[in-house]
């Protein structure tokens, strides 16, 4: 009984390096994409910037709702843990799940986009 007892801590151990580990590189993920995302909110502030010298600003309005828009995206990507995001995303799931069936495709699509890019960056 003693090495059943032994086993089980030995494998609930594994389990839990196992958990910490693919939680590191869950937030380091989630960072990136932070970064990525403010990223993006810059270049389309200054793409709003250059065209409001050209047009009248109600033709660059939506333009900063969008950079704004991505900006608070990616501040609350960087302000919340991966678990508060899986709890904000399942409440949003329970109660729009079209719209979060959608996110999930795009999700998939920029991941493989991503993967691919990276794997390409290495070659």
């Amino acid at each position: 009984m003693a090495q059943s007892q032994s086993a089980d801590m030995e494998v609930g151990e594994t389990f839990g390096a196992m958990r910490e580990k693919a939680e590191h590189i869950a937030e380091a993920q989630k960072d990136a994409g932070a970064e990525r995302l403010a990223g993006m909110a810059k270049a389309v502030h200054e793409a709003a910037d250059d065209l409001a010298k050209e047009m009248p600003q109600a033709a660059t309005a939506p333009m900063y709702t969008a950079a704004d828009a991505l900006e608070g995206l990616a501040t609350q990507l960087r302000e919340k843990s991966i678990g508060d995001l899986a709890s904000t995303f399942s409440t949003m799931a329970s109660k729009q799940p079209v719209a979060s069936f959608a996110a999930c495709i795009l999700a998939g699509f920029a991941l493989t986009h991503f993967l691919k890019s990276s794997s390409q960056a290495r070659q």
